[in-house]
């Protein structure tokens, strides 16, 4: 009796699918932002973890005003503070989702200062104060502006 019922269940099916009486519908996997990030001072390498069908679109805003549409950018930060940064993801169809996450930044390095530009500098206002000036010590002072410059050049560059 069992087999029986096994091969009428099976043919049942079968001729359901002939006629279109039976429906078969597939779901597309749940779209999901989701991100994590690595840090390196104020550089961060962020990590697009979203799940879905046929993602397409990636919109970043990094809470500085900065944006991006890579699927995995790498953001400098120029201040130290917390950021809300959020990721919308958008599939194939034009669903989307999006999610946020706070990135703390402590850290930033100094700016550095090009010794040997500033020294060139003041070596050409030197010059030019020396050629337009009329009083010796306006000259004097042109003078030194023009020794220290020369000074820092040497420091800054390793030699003349």
């Amino acid at each position: 009796m069992w087999r029986r019922l096994g091969v009428a269940c099976v043919l049942g099916a079968f001729l359901g699918l002939l006629m279109g009486s039976v429906a078969v519908q597939a779901t597309a996997p749940t779209l999901y932002a989701h991100f994590s990030y690595s840090m390196d001072k104020n550089v961060v390498q962020f990590a697009d973890e979203s799940t879905g069908y046929n993602l397409v679109r990636w919109q970043w805003t990094f809470g500085d005003g900065s944006t991006s549409e890579e699927q995995n950018p790498v953001h400098t930060y120029t201040e130290v503070r917390s950021y809300t940064v959020k990721l919308i993801v958008t599939d194939v169809d034009g669903v989307a989702t999006e999610t946020t996450s706070v990135v703390v930044i402590s850290e930033v390095p100094p700016v550095e200062v090009n010794m040997t530009i500033v020294a060139i500098a003041m070596i050409v206002l030197g010059l030019i104060v020396v050629a337009i000036s009329k009083s010796n010590y306006s000259r004097i002072a042109a003078a030194m502006i023009v020794l220290i410059g020369l000074i820092l050049w040497v420091l800054g560059s390793g030699g003349i």
